[in-house]
């Protein structure tokens, strides 16, 4: 049986190595998600309106939304659900 081998030191349980490929990925979704919305708002709070500055800000994370949804292939989900949405409602 295989429960009889003992088990060596590169088949035992490690953290980081089953972690550390999600390190760029929390990386990059930190910085799109919440330090350059706040590097845009802050930025350009006193140049122009608020509201601007707010929409600006917001556009990273809206953007990083839609190559998201592109990228796992959802958009014919959520169009197949609007489409189902407006035909079951009328």
């Amino acid at each position: 049986m295989n429960s009889d081998l003992p088990l060596t030191s590169s088949s035992q349980f490690s953290s980081w190595n089953a972690f550390k490929h999600h390190i760029p990925h929390f990386l990059m979704t930190m910085l799109i998600d919440v330090i350059l919305p706040l590097a845009i708002f802050f930025g350009l709070q006193n140049h122009i309106k608020p509201v601007y500055t707010l929409i600006l800000a917001g556009a990273p994370p809206f953007v990083m939304v839609i190559f998201k949804a592109i990228l796992f292939n959802a958009l014919g989900f959520i169009i197949s659900a609007v489409i189902r949405y407006y035909n079951t409602g009328s």
